[in-house]
C-alpha cells in the first residue's frame, strides 16, 4: 500500500498538481525549478501542505467560520483594526493542530531542510 502524501516538495510539483497544491505553491515551484535550470531566479527548496489537508484542517477546527466572524466586524479603512483582525486569525491557526500523521510529515520535511525540531 502506498503511503498517503500530505506535503509536496517544490521540485516535485508539476502543472498537473495545480489542483492539489494551489496556485501560489505551483508558481513558487515554477520559480524554484527555473532557478535549478540555471535561470537568474532563486527560490530555495521548500514544501507545501496539500490543499486537501489545509481545507480539512480549517474545517475540523472551525477556522473558516471564525475568520468570517472576525472579518464581518472589521472596518477595512482602519489599518489598526485590520492588523488586530490579522493577529486574531494568526492566533486561531496557531492554536489548532494537524493530525499526528501530518504533523510528523511536516516535521520530517523541516528536518530535511536542515531545521532542528526545537526551532520549529
Amino acid at each position: 500500500m502506498e503511503k498517503e502524501e500530505h506535503i509536496k516538495w517544490f521540485s516535485d510539483i508539476r502543472k498537473s498538481d495545480l489542483n492539489f497544491v494551489g496556485k501560489k505553491a505551483y508558481y513558487l515551484s515554477v520559480l524554484h525549478n527555473a532557478g535549478s535550470l540555471g535561470r537568474n531566479v532563486f527560490v530555495p527548496e521548500g514544501f507545501v501542505i496539500l490543499k486537501k489537508d489545509i481545507l480539512e484542517f480549517f474545517e475540523k477546527h472551525g477556522i473558516y467560520s471564525a475568520i468570517k466572524n472576525i472579518l464581518e466586524e472589521v472596518n477595512f479603512d482602519d489599518i489598526l483594526e485590520v492588523e488586530r483582525a490579522s493577529k486574531q486569525i494568526i492566533e486561531l491557526i496557531k492554536k489548532a493542530h494537524f493530525s499526528d500523521k501530518i504533523q510528523e510529515e511536516i516535521l520530517e520535511a523541516y528536518e530535511t531542510l536542515g531545521m532542528n525540531k526545537d526551532e520549529i
